[in-house]
């Protein structure tokens, strides 16, 4: 008797599983081989700007009667800018406005087919058989591709000329909130012929070999994505690219909502037409891919919040306005790598939903939409002058994304758990003191003493004076500050401080010229900056020749925001517009022509008193400064605040960063 092994027989004979380990053993060795082979192909493959002009994309939407979503997804496609888009809609006969929409875009559209099919597939097809790209991918009439996704795919395939297929993870959209959703896998032909479903708005595959598996499969109704990607993976390795280029928009009555009907189109589409098993090369390419992703995508792990689906719908906020604009790096202008989680004003209560995203080459995160500069000194005049010190918590029984989030290592988790009794907090050194000013003393170089009095300091971002008045106290330095709200900057005048009204980025023409300081400080204040590294080089301009730029910021590496992930109170939206790691602090100097000198990392209880509190309550609250915090709270906050010091500040993986930076 014979049995089936992937389209061929082999001998069923008591020595088959010997046969097989030989096999998976002669496999490994060829594999390692082939490894190396690519490995010097790839050392071979031209850089972007070298290899000539970016491939052609054809993207293909088929559409029927959804004139609510269509006009979103038609900018998204148009919008990217890619150099040699070929965009083709065909249309199954809409008759609820759909074509009008369409029609505004006619000049844009490389084909449009308005036409009676037999279904999404049968359309799919009919579009993709006028297609002349290189690269190939489909768009439902209610999905989006977010900004610079087609440059980042183009760009993928022209340095990688042997891939073929490569799919990415996807956003949800719901109420105008953008979650990640669920993670993928690194797939195998195997996990896809057993029924794994790849995110469909992200794969993107070449044209050879589309044509070379036949198509699509034009009979089926739901499963035809399934059907092809199985058919595909008899014969291409699937690379998954970390990050997201699309987002899938959830609303009443899409296709996707019958999952159990496309299950058992799948179960019989499977049952007709069995699965064959790859060929050994497609297997070699695949364990290539698999070994490369495996410590990469441990590291892309860490900041990933996948959509809480048992905490929807998310409380109704104003969606902020849609724009095609992509949001980008400061330090190098290049695209977000992918999306964290959207969020209102968790701090002050405003309904407004932002984005905030995750630049992995930078390890920056940063909020989006962009809020002029205008926008944002009138938010900080209005909340941080007038404090309402009365946090929002939602019922339990209210839907609140993130709430009781749980993030960090089993090991992390567990500290968290654990009191460390007050006495030893206390030898410890916890106090919930400002200890601003013995941080800054701590980080300030010895050139810089406390009992000198020729030492010129400026505080940028002083508000009321706080800083200063301590200070005045512990040294004799020349005390100046900035500040752009002028109520704030105001009051800190009334203590004899000379402070001139200005933002960070503007100091320089505020301030009266030939002044110079031997330390510029900036306490929790380079996260608001719009501009940072502009900022940074009209403050060097300021700085004397012995002079330091010295900057506290919160810290993306911080345990304590792997523990409480979205609900980290540091993430602040709309006023924190970047969150920065330390390397991330090292190119902003090094694009300011400064170099950093040295760091060191902090945790305050404070700070962690009000993740404890908006972990509590999830998105569906707010808490604000100046609160009173419970009993319970309190301890709580003061064990881990120790727990950082013993175990992560001296790592740098403290709660916020100080960092010192001179001329380079």
């Amino acid at each position: 008797m014979d049995i089936t092994h992937g389209g061929k027989f082999l001998p069923q004979s008591p020595l088959f599983p010997s046969l097989r380990w030989l096999r998976s053993v002669a496999d490994s060795i060829l594999g390692l081989l082939t490894d190396g082979f690519c490995r010097l192909l790839e050392t071979n493959e031209l850089d972007a700007d070298e290899a000539g002009e970016l491939p052609r994309i054809s993207i293909v939407t088929p559409v029927l009667n959804a004139a609510d979503t269509v006009r979103e997804t038609i900018e998204s496609v148009l919008s990217q800018d890619y150099p040699d888009l070929e965009y083709i809609i065909i249309d199954g006969g809409s008759i609820d406005g759909t074509l009008d929409v369409v029609a505004d875009y006619r000049h844009q559209i490389t084909h449009l087919v308005t036409e009676s099919d037999n279904g999404m597939y049968d359309a799919l097809a009919k579009g993709f058989s006028r297609a002349t790209g290189e690269i190939f991918a489909y768009l439902n009439a209610d999905d989006l591709y977010l900004p610079g996704a087609l440059e980042r795919v183009g760009c993928h395939f022209q340095k990688h000329c042997r891939d073929h297929v490569i799919y990415f993870e996807d956003v949800v959209e719901v109420k105008g909130w953008r979650f990640a959703n669920a993670p993928q896998p690194k797939v195998t032909h195997g996990m896809l012929s057993n029924g794994h479903v790849l995110y469909q708005d992200g794969v993107f595959f070449s044209r050879q070999a589309y044509e070379s598996v036949g198509g699509f499969n034009t009979s089926v109704r739901l499963a035809g994505d399934w059907d092809l990607w199985v058919r595909l993976a008899e014969c291409y390795p699937f690379r998954r690219l970390h990050g997201h280029v699309s987002c899938f928009r959830i609303r009443h009555g899409q296709l996707s909502q019958d999952r159990e009907a496309y299950d058992e189109e799948r179960c019989e589409l499977r049952k007709r037409h069995p699965v064959g098993r790859p060929g050994i090369a497609v297997r070699f390419h695949g364990l290539i891919h698999r070994t490369k992703d495996l410590m990469d995508s441990m590291r892309s792990r860490r900041l990933l919040y996948p959509i809480p689906f048992h905490q929807m719908p998310p409380p109704q906020g104003r969606s902020p306005p849609r724009t095609w604009r992509a949001p980008r790096c400061p330090l190098t202008g290049g695209y977000p790598s992918r999306l964290l989680f959207s969020s209102m004003d968790t701090r002050f209560g405003d309904r407004e939903v932002h984005h905030i995203y995750l630049n992995r080459e930078e390890t920056l995160a940063q909020c989006y939409p962009p809020l002029t500069q205008e926008r944002l000194n009138e938010l900080h005049g209005v909340h941080y002058s007038e404090r309402n010190p009365a946090p929002l918590a939602p019922g339990a029984e209210v839907p609140a994304p993130y709430r009781d989030f749980r993030g960090g290592s089993p090991l992390a988790r567990l500290v968290r758990r654990i009191l460390l009794p007050h006495r030893l907090c206390h030898q410890l050194h916890v106090s919930w003191d400002d200890n601003t000013a013995n941080e800054l003393l701590e980080l300030a170089s010895e050139r810089h003493r406390p009992d000198d009095d020729k030492v010129r300091f400026l505080d940028v971002g002083c508000f009321e004076g706080s800083l200063l008045k301590e200070l005045r106290k512990l040294t004799r330095w020349s005390l100046a500050g900035v500040e752009a709200n002028e109520k704030a900057a105001h009051k800190a005048r009334r203590s004899d401080f000379e402070v001139w009204t200005a933002t960070a980025e503007d100091a320089i023409y505020g301030i009266p010229g030939g002044k110079r300081f031997d330390l510029i400080f900036l306490g929790q204040t380079v996260e608001h900056l719009i501009e940072p590294q502009v900022a940074l080089r009209r403050l060097r301009l300021l700085l004397s020749p012995v002079g330091e730029i010295v900057l506290s910021t919160p810290n993306l590496e911080s345990w304590q925001l792997e523990l409480f992930g979205p609900t980290w109170s540091h993430w602040h939206p709309p006023y924190h517009r970047h969150v920065f790691s330390l390397r991330a602090l090292r190119h902003l100097a090094q694009a300011a022509e400064l170099r950093l000198q040295c760091y060191r990392t902090f945790s305050h209880p404070y700070w962690s008193a009000l993740s404890l509190e908006l972990n509590r309550a999830g998105f569906g609250g707010h808490v604000p400064h100046g609160i009173e915090f419970p009993e319970s709270t309190m301890r709580k906050a003061e064990s881990l605040a120790a727990w950082a010091k013993l175990f992560w500040n001296w790592r740098g993986k403290g709660d916020y960063l100080y960092v010192t930076m001179a001329r380079g």
